[in-house]
């Protein structure tokens, strides 16, 4: 007999590998496929990433969110991840090499065209742009044409300049809070992490 109302008696977990599933939308659901790479980062284990691979991808969308689920998988060989924890993953969905990445602050939007101040020595040139794609929910995007790798863009107060302005340059300097800025890449998706 088991528990009183049914129910189960035990409940077995795998430990050793735990799924991960992150919600994909429409936009980005043509480019995500078994055997792309993902990244785990977990609340309870702050500043560590964990690698692991697609292994399913949800045949049809939510017809409420318009999203998909992406099945990880997440080796646990040591067995510090538990079922249950909550964190954020992404997914590599292609990779650009050398293309320069700017902060959405540096493009700026005028007659349906964009466009970026460029450093060049102490004065800032205005250069047309061409953006791709958009990464770290949206804090950041691709410039497919317009800019080299290397080359310096205004992130903080491009709104009032113009063409030829001369700036007082300060590198790494969080605009908001005047402290020296980190890094960090915001994953795409939150979710619990599964058995």
């Amino acid at each position: 007999m088991g528990p009183p109302g049914g129910g189960a008696i035990v409940t077995v977990v795998r430990v050793d590998r735990l799924r991960v599933f992150i919600t994909v939308n429409e936009y980005d659901a043509r480019a995500v496929a078994a055997g792309k790479e993902a990244h785990v980062e977990l609340d309870a284990l702050p500043g560590r990433s964990f690698k692991g691979t697609v292994v399913r991808v949800a045949p049809s969308f939510d017809p409420n969110t318009r999203t998909l689920d992406a099945e990880v998988q997440l080796p646990n060989e040591t067995g510090e991840l538990r079922p249950g924890m909550y964190g954020r993953g992404s997914i590599r969905m292609e990779v650009h090499p050398h293309v320069p990445v700017v902060p959405v602050a540096a493009v700026l939007i005028s007659e349906r065209r964009k466009y970026a101040f460029v450093l060049n020595g102490t004065e800032v040139k205005r250069r047309a742009i061409e953006t791709g794609a958009e990464m770290a929910d949206g804090e950041l995007f691709e410039v497919t044409l317009g800019l080299k790798p290397g080359e310096e863009v205004v992130t903080a107060g491009a709104d009032a300049i113009s063409d030829g302005t001369t700036v007082r340059v300060a590198r790494d300097i969080d605009p908001f809070t005047g402290a020296k800025a980190l890094e960090h890449a915001a994953p795409s998706s939150s979710g619990p992490v599964h058995d």
